[in-house]
């Protein structure tokens, strides 16, 4: 979780000035050891940054299959890369933390499960659609808080509590939905919340 707050402040820092990194991986996150020996995780190898709109005229942004192949969003290969916007590096982001938990490189556009808490997360961030994953990287980080805070809630849980306040809140009802597709496999979630 301290590497993830870390890189992904710096990069919430570059997309507030307009740069999206566009290549997140574990090769381009380095530790870096200050001079008491502590260590500060940090983003590095921007060669592949989407500057500022407006203040790039490389033509070579425009083609197919930008970044590192598993960890570059698919909107980096099936459209015009220099489009993409913070949502990329989120799924770059998230597809790091796939590997960091299961120990295997994603392939390209196909889903790298994990288990246990960050089931969900990790879900929701390496979404293919970049209008289901978080926004923002305070938005992931705010996500992984609420996955990560105890007591522990379960995706049960979570659907529960949103549906309880779908009544006046009807963006509820669709976040419960959602939860639940991760989980299309539970009766829990489907039969006994969903379908009630």
């Amino acid at each position: 979780r301290h590497v993830i707050d870390q890189v992904s402040r710096g990069l919430e820092h570059a997309h507030d000035i307009g740069y999206v990194h566009r290549d997140v991986t574990p090769g381009n996150i380095l530790a870096y050891v200050g001079a008491a020996g502590t260590i500060r995780w940090v983003i590095g190898d921007w060669g592949l940054v989407r500057r500022p709109l407006g203040n790039t005229s490389n033509p070579l942004t425009g083609n197919k299959g930008l970044g590192t192949a598993g960890f570059a969003a698919p909107e980096t290969y099936e459209g015009n890369a220099h489009e993409v916007d913070p949502r990329a590096d989120v799924y770059g982001l998230g597809r790091v933390v796939a590997w960091l938990l299961t120990g295997r490189w994603p392939q390209p556009n196909l889903p790298l499960p994990v288990e246990g808490s960050l089931r969900g997360f990790v879900a929701e961030c390496t979404s293919l659609e970049p209008d289901r994953r978080p926004e923002t990287m305070e938005a992931m980080r705010q996500r992984l808080v609420e996955l990560t805070a105890e007591p522990d809630v379960g995706p049960r849980g979570q659907v529960q509590t949103l549906l309880e306040n779908a009544a006046t809140d009807p963006t509820s009802a669709k976040r419960a939905v959602e939860i639940g597709l991760q989980y299309v496999e539970s009766d829990e979630i489907w039969v006994e919340e969903i379908a009630r």
